[in-house]
């Protein structure tokens, strides 16, 4: 209604009462509620696709990389066991555990990957898709 915006508008001008004017300017249209104007705000999609650190892993810090031409490759690995005691300075020292050793040997094979894209996946997305995949 008009004549209750005017009038209540010319009650803050006159006086700086404003009551009842809030609930005149409650709006129905918002951006907040998708229903209500919400799904006409267009999105903004930020173009920049975040990397996981692979690097980062947990495991990095035990593991070690290595690099082999076959796939025959071997290692030694102590299994430990070696015994130890206390003694009195001219005491007998009697034997003790040896440490013992184990071979491991990784096994290995061929390592592959086959992602699928469309023809339209390619020609259609804002980034390039076929490097994306190359590079992952």
């Amino acid at each position: 209604d008009v004549e209750a915006h005017k009038t209540g508008f010319l009650q803050f001008l006159r006086k700086g009462n404003d009551d009842g004017l809030a609930d005149l300017q409650k709006k129905a249209i918002q951006i907040g509620v998708d229903a209500d104007g919400g799904y006409a705000v267009p999105e903004e999609l930020d173009r920049t696709i975040l990397q996981l650190l692979h690097d980062e892993s947990p495991m990095r810090k035990v593991c070690n990389q290595i690099t082999v031409s076959t796939s025959d490759y071997k290692k030694l690995v102590s299994l430990g066991g070696a015994g130890s005691g206390w003694v009195g300075e001219t005491a007998a020292r009697p034997e003790t555990g040896t440490p013992t050793l184990k071979q491991i040997m990784a096994t290995m094979g061929e390592i592959y990957a086959n992602p699928q894209a469309t023809q339209t996946s390619l020609d259609d997305v804002f980034f390039n898709v076929e490097t994306w995949l190359q590079d992952e």
